[in-house]
């Protein structure tokens, strides 16, 4: 045991914390998306596999396995493709600390309600969606960013049925 606190450095704590920085931002960025659920399920199925080889002395399976888990990497790289492409286009975008100009969950409600209150009585339909458990950003990343913030007058321009940027 003291072999271990002799070998242990500033830098093996600075590699350990940077690991766990970068583990953390990746689990954050797949956090309700697809791509989480997926990465639940094959851990269980890795688990699940190897307890079983553990247990039992299945060698064709251990066999199996031991081939398998040499080309996981390609495999989750095609498995995951199209949220790889979508995590490496937002690392750009995405600003390191939070701005100092946000706005309050309440403020947006009440807007959004004084917008719809002002639609209904247009007899004008509008389909609004609020982010909650599940992650949108897949649908976003289609649309085009108005860098706005939400205000009636701004969902009465979208929705107006006459207006450019409706539909």
């Amino acid at each position: 045991m003291s072999e271990l606190f002799q070998q242990f450095s500033f830098f093996a704590a600075f590699d350990i914390l940077m690991i766990a920085v970068i583990i953390y931002y990746l689990l954050m960025l797949i956090r309700g998306t697809r791509a989480a659920q997926m990465v639940t399920g094959i851990l269980i199925i890795f688990v699940a596999f190897f307890l079983i080889t553990q247990l039992y002395p299945l060698t064709t399976l251990k066999w199996l396995m031991n081939k398998f888990y040499s080309s996981i990497i390609i495999i989750l790289v095609i498995i995951f493709q199209e949220d790889i492409r979508r995590v490496l286009s937002r690392v750009g975008k995405k600003p390191l600390l939070p701005s100092s100009e946000m706005v309050s969950s309440a403020q947006v409600v009440d807007e959004i309600v004084r917008a719809a209150t002002a639609l209904a009585s247009k007899r004008i339909g509008a389909l609004i969606v609020l982010e909650r458990q599940i992650i949108l950003n897949r649908y976003v990343d289609v649309g085009i960013l108005l860098d706005a913030r939400v205000s009636k007058e701004i969902l009465m321009s979208l929705f107006h049925p006459t207006s450019p940027i409706h539909d």
